[in-house]
């Protein structure tokens, strides 16, 4: 089971910018058109269960977005 849901904020556990959460790809709720993209982040990160597709802002206002191994993630907590 995924640790992160649509729309929850995030940050790399190394540090960065937050980040939302747009989707979470997992071996669960992998579709035809999904699987490929799964496999692929698997080639990197065989060990990883689920990945985080994720939005951000850079620091020129440019949105960008990219996947993450989950557990690469911590919880941002807005306070």
């Amino acid at each position: 089971m995924s640790k992160f849901k649509r729309g929850d904020l995030v940050k790399l556990k190394s540090g960065g910018p937050v980040m939302t959460v747009i989707t979470v790809l997992t071996e669960e709720n992998k579709t035809e058109s999904t699987s490929v993209i799964l496999e692929a982040l698997r080639t990197n990160n065989p060990e990883c269960d689920s990945f985080a597709s994720c939005s951000w802002f850079d620091e020129s206002k440019e949105l960008k977005q990219e996947f993450f191994p989950e557990d690469t993630l911590d919880e941002y907590i807005v306070e």
